[in-house]
Parts: structure tokens; C-alpha cells; sequence
């Protein structure tokens, strides 16, 4: 039987548990394998025999893992050649998981994919694109600089959270410069205090965006 009749929440733990092998076996053959080894001392090999005769071995289930741990991007690469993960979910629909560990492994070398992005550290982007951004890379002085499309989904958001940050320091400075200026009684002290609160207020935003 395909390994996804334990369930998925029951397959994730075949490698601590793997006596739940014994499940996938038709009931006449489950009982033959619990008499012929009652205390389980040959279960891994009993897991491996069944791993390789389904066409999957260790390797294939460690990608079903992966698969398992990161459903919503292998939905995703899925449905772009024309698959539903729901297929593989449920065991009585057509797709096996024979099929699916090999294409996972074919995801994880294409970092166009999403699973392939997520092994690659970066946002999912084709080989030229990668050839292309390192060429640009490569052309570029500062040694730290990274383009965008060798960067994680994580890293491009702190990005941007760090570009609303100093926009809303701007935005700040801005009004407590207008304030200043309508409210600030005239005269020589007056002015040059707001101006200093303006000066700190702005060196105080420099030195956040060179950290």
C-alpha cells in the first residue's frame, strides 16, 4: 500500500515509529510478519524492503518530509505543471508517492520552484536569472553587495521593514519641522534649538540606516 494510507500526520513519524510499517501490508501478510518477528528486532529491515519495493527507499520518504513540511509551497509547484497536492493526500486518488519524491527531488534542484527556492536560501528565480544576478554582482565593488534575486523571502522583507522604518522617521522629522516653524516664537535662541532638535532627529535616522 502507498505510505500516505497512514496518514500524513502518521508519516512524518515512520522513521521513530517504524513499526507502523506494519500497517501497510494487507492483513494476512501483517499477521504472517508479526508472527515471524513478534518482537520487532527485524523492523527496520522490514522498513526498508517495503521502502525499496514501493520505489521510494529512504531517500524518496526523507523528500516526502519535505514535501510534508513545506505543503504549501509544494501545492504551489504542483499546480504550476498541472497537479493537485490533494491528489497525494488523500491515498485513494491517483497520485503516488512514488511520484511525488521524485518530483520534490526535481524541485529542489530548480530554484525557479518554490521548494527549490526555499533549498537555495533565495526567492524563486530561473538559472539565468541567478547566472545574470551574479554577473551583475560581480561588477559591483562593495564585496557585501547581494542582488535581490539571491536573496531569502525572509531577507527582502527586513528589507522593506527597514525602508517603512526610515520612511516613517522621514515623515516624523518632516512634521515636527513644519511645527517648529509655525510655532516657534521668532528670535535667534528659538530658531537655533528647533534647528538642533531637527539635526538630531535627522543624524539619529543616518546612523539607522548604516547599521
Amino acid at each position: 500500500m502507498d505510505p500516505m494510507w497512514l496518514g500524513a500526520e502518521n508519516l512524518v513519524e515512520l522513521f521513530e515509529r517504524p513499526q507502523m510499517v506494519r500497517q501497510l501490508f494487507k492483513e494476512a501478510d501483517a499477521v504472517s510478519l508479526m508472527i515471524t518477528d513478534p518482537f520487532g528486532r527485524r523492523i527496520i529491515e522490514l522498513l526498508e524492503a517495503y521502502l525499496d519495493a514501493v520505489g521510494l527507499g529512504f531517500q524518496g520518504l526523507g523528500f516526502l518530509f519535505v514535501g510534508l513540511e513545506n505543503l504549501d509551497l509544494l501545492e504551489v509547484d504542483l499546480l504550476r505543471i498541472g497537479l493537485d497536492v490533494r491528489d497525494w493526500l488523500d491515498p485513494e486518488k491517483p497520485l503516488s508517492s512514488r511520484r511525488v519524491a521524485l518530483l520534490i527531488a526535481d524541485f529542489k534542484e530548480r530554484p525557479e520552484t518554490r521548494i527549490g527556492a526555499k533549498s537555495f536560501g533565495i526567492f524563486p528565480a530561473d538559472k539565468a536569472t541567478i547566472v545574470a544576478a551574479e554577473a551583475i554582482a560581480a561588477h559591483v565593488s562593495d564585496e557585501s553587495y547581494r542582488h535581490r534575486f539571491l536573496k531569502s523571502p525572509d531577507e527582502l522583507a527586513d528589507e522593506m521593514a527597514k525602508i517603512q522604518e526610515a520612511k516613517d522617521k522621514r515623515a516624523v522629522i518632516a512634521k515636527q519641522q513644519v511645527s517648529e516653524i509655525v510655532s516657534v516664537p521668532a528670535g535667534e535662541n528659538s530658531f537655533v534649538a528647533a534647528s538642533e532638535k531637527s539635526q538630531a532627529a535627522l543624524s539619529a535616522l543616518l546612523a539607522s540606516q548604516g547599521e
